[in-house]
């Protein structure tokens, strides 16, 4: 599917600048539920929903207008669109994101808190998740668990969810699932190198587009 659409997509777009230029404006908005769903616990379906069509809805009218105003294509809009696309889809997508989460229906807690017991396990502490009954496929690839229907203990997951809320930054009853890792002295440091190099890479994407296709 992925190859057809790439494939389909060529017929459009005819260059890389383009592609770099697509995607930028595009990652704005559309990692806000991917970012939400690990950092925020209120974070549902709703939001997710109508975070991404608010963002998607909003970046076509603003092609749209690029497009009217200036008598361009679809794919030549797509350039002098990049700044307000991007600040109106990801304002849109952000506001839906938590509006949606706010007043929509709550997901399943215990599938919520399964889900972070899952992200806040260390490589080499995957016994606990076998003793709640937590089956993931890394899981029966290892023989750590056999394979078929998922069979959770409610009570262990609730107990190693709060275990893990110990860490939280803003305390265990907090909904913001950011936590600190007394046990792994190299998060930090590692965390904030992982934040330069995608700064890094973003800006020298940008300032090697820029050279290449704009000065």
């Amino acid at each position: 599917m992925t190859v057809l659409l790439a494939a389909f997509s060529t017929m459009y777009v005819n260059s890389i600048k383009d592609y770099v230029t697509l995607a930028l404006t595009l990652l704005s908005f559309l990692g806000i539920p991917i970012y939400f769903g690990v950092a925020w616990r209120r974070a549902n379906c709703t939001g997710m929903w109508l975070s991404l069509m608010g963002g998607i809805v909003t970046y076509l009218v603003v092609v749209a207008a690029v497009m009217t105003r200036n008598h361009l294509g679809f794919v030549e809009a797509i350039k002098p669109a990049f700044v307000p696309a991007v600040f109106c889809s990801t304002s849109v997508s952000l506001v839906g994101m938590v509006l949606g989460s706010l007043f929509g229906k709550p997901d399943d807690p215990l599938k919520i808190k399964r889900f972070h017991v899952i992200m806040h396990t260390p490589i080499g502490q995957e016994q606990r998740l076998v003793e709640a009954g937590i089956r993931l496929p890394a899981l029966v690839d290892a023989g750590l668990v056999p394979t078929g229907p998922e069979r959770l203990d409610a009570e262990a997951v609730e107990r190693l969810y709060e275990q893990d809320s110990r860490d939280k930054l803003f305390g265990a009853g907090s909904t913001i699932e950011l936590r600190r890792e007394p046990e792994l002295p190299w998060y930090y440091p590692g965390f904030i190198r992982i934040v330069f190099a995608c700064v890094a890479l973003v800006v020298g994407t940008w300032l090697i587009t820029r050279i290449l296709f704009v000065w």
